[in-house]
């Protein structure tokens, strides 16, 4: 089956290991843990980029810019997340044994 054939979920898989292969290469050549200059390696990491159709794109006034066609992640969330999750572990820790939910052992 070829590629085509397979659908469009194939062909982007494709399309994302050859774009995974082609940073390696560049990495091996141009990394400067490896030897090379990091504003080459970061020039050359950008023209695998643009070759496949990833970049920085506009995005609307007033929001940060969409790198890969993604917004970038917010920190707020996961904060908020282990902020929540610690208070859930408090009240269950404080909970009588008997009671549904209640911790019933201890982190060593």
């Amino acid at each position: 089956m070829t590629p085509a054939a397979a659908g469009p979920v194939a062909a982007a898989g494709e399309q994302a290991a050859a774009r995974r292969r082609a940073r390696r290469v560049v990495a091996r050549l141009h990394h400067p843990d490896r030897g090379g200059d990091g504003a080459t390696y970061r020039a050359a990491l950008a023209e695998v980029d643009r070759r496949f159709g990833i970049g920085v794109t506009a995005a609307p006034s007033g929001e940060p810019p969409l790198i890969g066609g993604r917004a970038p992640r917010r920190s707020r969330g996961r904060r908020l997340a282990r902020t929540l999750r610690r208070a859930v572990r408090g009240a269950r820790a404080r909970l009588p044994r008997w009671a549904p939910g209640a911790r019933r052992w201890v982190d060593l």
